[in-house]
């Protein structure tokens, strides 16, 4: 069965503003395989907006048992990503996401069971940001 449709979130992509600078954005993912995984079985998380990857140290994921920079998410043997829960990825972007349309793909990359060992596991949505909008 194929679960790459449940890695992207419908939830709206927004801008995130803090103390008046917005500092990038987020986005919700969703662990596509129906065993979901542990936190330290994923080795990198990669969010492209139009083509520009954005990873590593520029990404942290929020779940409900707390937020996890990539570096944290390795040492974390014992807690898990299930599948259904949707992480809140947060990518830094000073600016943010401009007004107007763009692509976000996503992909994870995980070692472990499920065959990919080496190639993320990954999926696009085209999106419009609205200028005036909620971001």
């Amino acid at each position: 069965m194929n679960f790459l449709k449940y890695l992207l979130g419908d939830e709206k992509i927004r801008n995130r503003v803090v103390d008046g600078r917005t500092t990038g954005f987020t986005l919700h993912l969703r662990y596509p395989n129906y065993r979901g995984m542990y936190l330290g079985y994923i080795t990198d998380i990669r969010v492209d907006v139009d083509g520009v990857p954005h990873n590593g140290d520029a990404i942290a994921v929020t779940f409900k048992s707390g937020t996890f920079t990539l570096a944290e998410m390795r040492s974390c043997g014992f807690t898990r990503w299930n599948y259904g829960e949707a992480g809140e990825v947060f990518v830094r972007l000073p600016g943010g996401l401009a007004d107007g349309p763009h692509r976000i793909e996503a992909g994870i990359l995980s070692r472990g069971y499920l065959g990919t060992h080496g190639e993320y596991v990954g999926g696009f949505r085209d999106i419009v940001v609205e200028k005036g909008a909620e971001k």
